[in-house]
């Protein structure tokens, strides 16, 4: 009887899709930070600015979706 119910419990929590949810990260009193990057781009071969190239930053660890995205000015910045 007991192994019967625990079979009724796994089908059911199956077919709800309780085994695919995942435990959230807590983060109370996490410390965070701002960060800003700076630099500037340059052609190898001239050494003169690069402009319109297209600069984004990613995440280490994490997804690819970049989580900043710039575009460079006549100066390379």
């Amino acid at each position: 009887m007991k192994s019967f119910i625990t079979s009724i419990c796994k089908c059911l929590l199956t077919l709800l899709g309780f085994s695919a949810v995942g435990c959230t990260r807590v983060e109370y009193g996490t410390p965070y930070a701002d960060f800003e990057v700076k630099g500037k781009v340059v052609d190898a071969d001239l050494s003169q600015p690069v402009q319109g190239l297209k600069v984004s930053a990613v995440e280490q660890g994490g997804s690819l979706e970049p989580v900043a995205t710039g575009t460079t000015d006549a100066e390379g910045r």
